[in-house]
């Protein structure tokens, strides 16, 4: 017998629902059963990560009243469930998707917990915030919250869940690289702007002493439309290289990886941390608010990496780091010890208690 059930809700990208399916996880062990609900985008990423999801009717957002009719159809499809699967709490963490579900919450009077995964507050929480019942923050300084937000007890700090697979990288020290042993790096892209890396890559390694270049192992996920390209370049350059579209195994790479090149969202900075592995954040120019660029300076400017905005990293300034990179590793140890300070290693532990905490004994009767 459980618990109960709980509602967990997340937009369509990694970003959203690989902390939810973390979540989901930590929930089950304490006995609740979990309903999951996303967009198209995110019923992929649930299935990768083995959590079957119900895909809410939104679309069109395109064409405004297309758009508006799919919310009001959300709307009222996650009322339904939240009748019909005698939900407990409903767990929000963002996207368009949550909008509707949030919605649907408030009206059947249900416990609102929103978690928010970035350093800078996306817009549907703060819409939210007045009405939740919790607030669960992944960073300890999360910018967006106005003063009286930032007072208010119903804020608390949880950190990022992260994917079961990578709670194994605790355990991993790091070592950094030696004179004339190979220098593995690993170069992800995140789910968007992942073409930027594909091209300045190849590029950056060509510009190496041909030493340094021998010494190189690169493992680099690289969209479709790049990856014959990509190929192409790094055997040209005489690059030793895995380049994929995807990475299956991304927790044996970090495990293994000296270096780290990546995005700036929330899940790829809680995975770096996790692993303990120095990392240059570049944030994806476009996200919603800049809110990679807050991500990066969460970490960055404690010491734990580097930064660099995408329109100052071209391929000679790529090339010069990552000179001084192999000419000073014990900055790569230091950078190792910052990143991993910023892990929360359990974080989904956590974020389930407070959730608990918002559970009354009056709606587990009702």
């Amino acid at each position: 017998m459980t618990k109960g059930t709980i509602l967990v809700a997340a937009g369509g990208t990694g970003g959203h629902v690989m902390p939810a399916t973390s979540l989901a996880g930590a929930l089950k062990a304490k006995g609740w059963d979990v309903h999951f609900v996303t967009d198209p985008r995110g019923e992929t990423f649930a299935r990768d990560e083995g959590l079957s999801a119900q895909v809410l009717p939104l679309k069109g957002r395109t064409n405004f009243f297309q758009y508006a009719l799919s919310l009001l159809r959300s709307f009222l499809t996650a009322f339904l469930i939240l009748h019909r699967k005698n939900i407990c709490a409903v767990v929000s963490f963002g996207g368009y998707v949550a909008f509707p579900v949030n919605l649907a919450a408030i009206v059947a009077r249900k416990p609102l917990i929103l978690h928010e995964q970035n350093a800078y507050i996306g817009r549907v929480n703060r819409w939210f915030f007045p009405f939740c019942k919790k607030l669960a923050l992944s960073w300890p300084k999360t910018h967006g919250l106005e003063a009286l937000f930032t007072a208010s007890p119903k804020i608390t700090l949880c950190g990022l869940p992260v994917r079961k697979d990578f709670e194994t990288l605790r355990n991993n020290d790091y070592f950094p690289p030696v004179a004339d042993v190979p220098f593995e790096l690993l170069v992800v892209g995140g789910s968007q702007g992942a073409s930027f890396f594909a091209q300045i890559i190849p590029k950056a390694l060509a510009r190496l002493p041909e030493k340094l270049q021998k010494r190189v192992r690169l493992s680099l996920q690289c969209p479709p439309a790049n990856l014959e390209e990509v190929k192409r370049h790094c055997q040209i350059g005489n690059i030793k290289a895995e380049i994929s579209v995807y990475f299956k195994d991304m927790d044996k790479k970090l495990a293994k990886a000296h270096w780290v090149m990546c995005r700036a969202g929330a899940s790829s900075l809680a995975e770096v941390a996790l692993a303990g592995r120095p990392a240059l954040f570049v944030p994806y120019p476009h996200a919603m608010d800049d809110h990679q660029t807050y991500n990066a300076a969460s970490f960055a400017d404690n010491g734990a990496g580097w930064r660099s905005a995408q329109k100052d990293l071209t391929p000679e300034v790529l090339a010069t780091h990552l000179m001084k990179i192999f000419e000073e590793p014990a900055s790569l140890l230091f950078a190792a010890e910052k990143v991993r300070a910023q892990a929360k290693m359990d974080a989904p532990v956590q974020l389930a208690a407070v959730i608990e905490g918002a559970i009354t004994p009056k709606v587990l009767q009702d």
